[in-house]
């Protein structure tokens, strides 16, 4: 929105114009400067400052949680937060309790460079960049309460999600655009479908797909692991198999399926996931592994702390 203001012209009446148009400032380019830096200084210190409180409240068992105002500032709130969570040793430590943000709808961006222990919850649709640069914790994309729609038809999140993340979890009930966990190196995720290139250079991680992927699928990937739904039987022609190789399911990559739908359904309460997880013996035959050509896969860091909760989470059940 551009700022307008009302200048007098020498003829006497008014005219209105950007702010650009307004006399420029008198003083100094380096004063001008100095000025504007310590403006945008002090917009992203009072970012900085309430989120520094949250985090010692949140700590301190206070139960408050994180929810981000709409301005250009907050569009990297985790960036901050990531940085008091990694202050301490103690923080860093608390891989079990996830510190809640629930994020307005209407931020453009989300979960940029998240730390351990948080976990960002957003009901509604996600743009493009979620979890850039992820390292831990969980982001959480649902519908919204009153959504109608058939979650894997739809896009719930989108582009380049996922870059260069190197731990951490992402679940959405929903689609994502292109470019879906390009160059991820430990993150862990399930999506209900995807664009084109999903996977591209990814080095490490691992990725369920629940419905249909676009073309040029796990392009360049040298490392992780993905398992993709592959309901039609038409995978293997929008797959570049240059470097991976498709494969059936064994005992291990069925157990790492279920506890994945299972820790989709409990976060986002995704119909397809239960579906799926209903129709289990009928359907595993169609899921397709995807795994670096003649390399052993090692499953990430976040993983194992994932598939340690899912097996706490059945126990409490129980």
């Amino acid at each position: 929105m551009l700022d307008v203001r009302v200048l007098k012209n020498p003829r006497g009446f008014s005219i209105a114009a950007p702010s650009s148009c307004a006399p420029q400032d008198s003083s100094r380019p380096e004063e001008q400067e100095r000025r504007h830096r310590q403006g945008q200084q002090d917009q992203a210190k009072r970012v900085d400052l309430r989120v520094v409180a949250v985090v010692e409240k949140i700590e301190n068992a206070q139960g408050q949680r994180l929810t981000p105002g709409r301005n250009d500032q907050n569009q990297c709130f985790n960036v901050p937060q990531a940085e008091q969570i990694g202050h301490k040793p103690s923080r860093r430590e608390r891989r079990r309790d996830l510190w809640p943000v629930h994020v307005p709808e209407q931020l453009p961006v989300r979960g940029a460079f998240q730390a351990r222990g948080v976990r960002t919850l957003l009901e509604g649709e996600a743009n493009d960049y979620v979890g850039k640069g992820m390292a831990g914790g969980e982001i959480i994309v649902r519908m919204r309460a009153a959504a109608r729609y058939t979650s894997h038809e739809n896009t719930i999140i989108g582009n380049t999600v996922l870059y260069g993340a190197t731990g951490g979890a992402l679940y959405a009930a929903g689609r994502a655009g292109e470019r879906f966990a390009v160059r991820n190196s430990g993150a862990v995720a399930v999506i209900e479908g995807l664009g084109d290139h999903g996977c591209e250079y990814m080095t490490g991680g691992l990725v369920l797909v629940l419905g249909a992927t676009g073309r040029n699928f796990a392009a360049g990937m040298t490392g992780g692991l993905a398992y993709v739904f592959d309901e039609e039987g038409s995978f293997s022609t929008r797959c570049n198999t240059e470097m991976v190789e498709l494969g059936a399911l064994d005992a291990e990559d069925e157990l790492n399926i279920r506890a994945l739908l299972a820790r989709h359904l409990d976060v986002t309460g995704s119909p397809r996931a239960a579906d799926l997880l209903d129709r289990w013996e009928s359907v595993r035959d169609r899921f397709v592994r995807v795994s670096p050509r003649g390399l052993k896969v090692q499953m990430p860091q976040a993983w194992l702390e994932l598939r340690e909760r899912v097996a706490d989470g059945q126990s409490a059940q129980r």
